[in-house]
C-alpha cells in the first residue's frame, strides 16, 4: 500500500507543479485586468476576439483544399 502511495505521488507531483504555475499566470492575469490596465484589454481584445488596431494588417488564410479520398479520383486540371 504505502508503494503504491509513493508512485501516485510521483506521477501527481509533476501535474500539481503545472497546475500551481497556471495558477500564478491566472492570478497575474486577474490584477491586471481588475486594474483595468489598458494594454493587456487590448491584447486581449486582439488574441481572443480576433479585433485589429487601425491601420494593422489583417491576413486571413484561405480555407484548405479538400484532399481526395480514396472513394473519389483526384481531379485532373
Amino acid at each position: 500500500a504505502r508503494s503504491r502511495l509513493i508512485e501516485r505521488s510521483r506521477v501527481l507531483e509533476p501535474q500539481i507543479a503545472r497546475l500551481e504555475a497556471a495558477r500564478t499566470r491566472l492570478e497575474r492575469d486577474v490584477r491586471l485586468l481588475n486594474a483595468r490596465d489598458p494594454d493587456i484589454i487590448e491584447e486581449l481584445a486582439i488574441e481572443v476576439l480576433g479585433f485589429a488596431r487601425p491601420g494593422d494588417r489583417v491576413i486571413v488564410p484561405a480555407a484548405p483544399r479538400a484532399m481526395p479520398t480514396a472513394a473519389s479520383p483526384p481531379v485532373r486540371r
